[in-house]
């Protein structure tokens, strides 16, 4: 068993590189740059919601407008 886990960790220590790390920082970081978009506020419908529905839409647009795409 402990040479599994030492072949297991030689195996798995040149996979996390430098750069690696830096962009998962870099990803860990994004979810406070939102640009003030608020949270929808709401709970779910038990059915089909109109009105809902486009809520959803409308901060869908608004999110894609602030992330730029």
């Amino acid at each position: 068993m402990g040479s599994q886990l030492t072949s297991f960790n030689a195996d798995i220590q040149p996979r996390a590189t430098q750069p690696g790390l830096a962009n998962a920082n870099a990803l860990a970081q994004t979810s406070n740059n939102n640009k003030g978009v608020s949270t929808l506020c709401q709970g779910a419908a038990g059915g089909y919601d109109q009105n809902q529905m486009q809520n959803v839409l409308v901060k869908i647009d608004e999110l894609m407008h602030v992330l730029g795409r």
